[in-house]
C-alpha cells in the first residue's frame, strides 16, 4: 500500500477483458475489505481527497459548473445517486474517479467506467445505461459453486445488453426471493447475495427467466457493444472522439434496421434513426425496466 494512498488497493477484476468489473461493484468489494458499508467508504474516499487536494477539488468543481451551467449537488458523499449510475461519466464518474484512483493508486479504475464515451453521454446517458445494478443469475450461480463472492461486470450496465455473453440468459435487476433492487449504500455483503434478504441472487434457471430470455434475445446488442467494452478494458486512457462515440450509436441503429421482414421482431415499430435504441419501454414489453 502506497504511503500516499488512503484506501486498500483491492485489485480490479477482469482487467483487460470484456468481463471487467464495474466501478459500483468495486465500491462494494472495497467496503467489505474495509469493514464498513458502501456509503461510508465512498464518503471517506471523497472527503479525504478533498482534504488532501483542496485546490484540485475546487478547480474540478468550477470546471463542471462552467461546462454544464448547473449547480453541483450539495455533497456527492451525501447524495451519491443510484449505485449503478457511477459507470456514467458526466455527473458521477468524473467526480468520484479522481478520489478513488488517487486513494488506491490504481489507474486501471478508469476502465471500470464508460469515461471513454464522455463526448457522447451528456445528452444520451439515460438511453445508454441501466440505472439499477444488474447481474447474470447463471454467472452468480457459478460464483456460488466456486466459493467466489462474485462481482458485477461493466457490460451489464449497458441498457442494450440484455443477455449474458457467456450463458445467453436474461440479466436481472431484482432479487428472485424478495424482489429488492441492489442499489443500497448501507450494505456490506458480497455481490452474489441480496442486500436485503441476504439470499443468493444466482440460480440455474427458472420458467420466468427462460421466457424473458426468449423475449430479450430479439433486441440484445451484445455482439455490437462487447468489442467496445473490451477496448475500454485494455486501454484505461481511451477517449472516443465525438464522431467515434456517435458512430457506436449509429452502428446499433443501422443493425436495428436490418431486421428482416419475416422476423418476429418485425411487428415492433421501427426506432427513430436520430435516437439511441431505448429498451424497456412500451415498445418492448418483454424487457420492462425500472426508471
Amino acid at each position: 500500500m502506497s504511503p500516499d494512498s488512503w484506501l486498500f488497493p483491492v485489485p480490479l477484476r477482469g482487467v483487460g477483458t470484456e468481463d471487467i468489473e464495474s466501478l459500483p461493484s468495486y465500491f462494494c468489494r472495497s467496503a467489505i475489505c474495509h469493514g464498513v458499508s458502501v456509503g461510508k467508504v465512498f464518503a471517506h474516499a471523497l472527503e479525504e481527497h478533498a482534504r488532501r487536494y483542496p485546490d484540485e477539488a475546487q478547480l474540478y468543481m468550477r470546471r463542471r459548473v462552467w461546462q454544464h451551467k448547473v449547480a453541483p449537488p450539495r455533497s456527492m458523499s451525501r447524495n451519491p445517486g443510484l449505485l449503478g449510475f457511477h459507470v456514467r461519466w458526466e455527473y458521477f464518474a468524473r467526480r468520484t474517479l479522481p478520489a478513488w484512483i488517487t486513494g488506491t493508486g490504481l489507474p486501471e479504475l478508469q476502465s471500470a467506467t464508460f469515461s471513454a464515451l464522455r463526448h457522447y453521454t451528456p445528452f444520451y446517458a439515460h438511453q445508454l445505461f441501466w440505472g439499477d445494478m444488474r447481474w447474470c443469475p447463471a454467472c452468480f450461480h457459478e460464483f456460488l459453486l466456486a466459493g467466489d463472492d462474485g462481482y458485477y461486470k461493466l457490460q451489464w450496465q449497458l441498457e442494450s445488453v440484455l443477455l449474458c455473453a457467456i450463458h445467453g440468459v436474461a440479466l436481472e435487476d431484482r432479487c428472485p426471493h424478495c424482489n429488492a433492487d441492489q442499489n443500497s449504500w448501507n450494505s456490506r455483503v458480497p455481490a452474489r447475495f441480496c442486500q436485503r434478504c441476504k439470499l443468493n441472487l444466482g440460480h440455474a434457471g427458472n420458467p420466468e427467466g427462460i421466457e424473458r430470455t426468449v423475449g430479450c434475445r430479439r433486441h440484445d446488442k451484445s455482439n455490437i457493444l462487447l468489442p467496445m467494452v473490451r477496448e475500454i478494458a485494455k486501454n484505461p486512457e481511451l477517449i472516443y472522439p465525438s464522431e467515434g462515440a456517435h458512430s457506436v450509436a449509429r452502428s446499433i441503429q443501422e443493425r436495428t434496421k436490418e431486421i428482416p421482414s419475416h422476423s418476429p421482431s418485425a411487428e415492433f415499430p421501427r426506432l427513430r434513426p436520430s435516437r439511441f435504441p431505448r429498451l424497456g419501454t412500451t415498445q418492448f414489453p418483454e424487457c420492462q425496466r425500472r426508471r
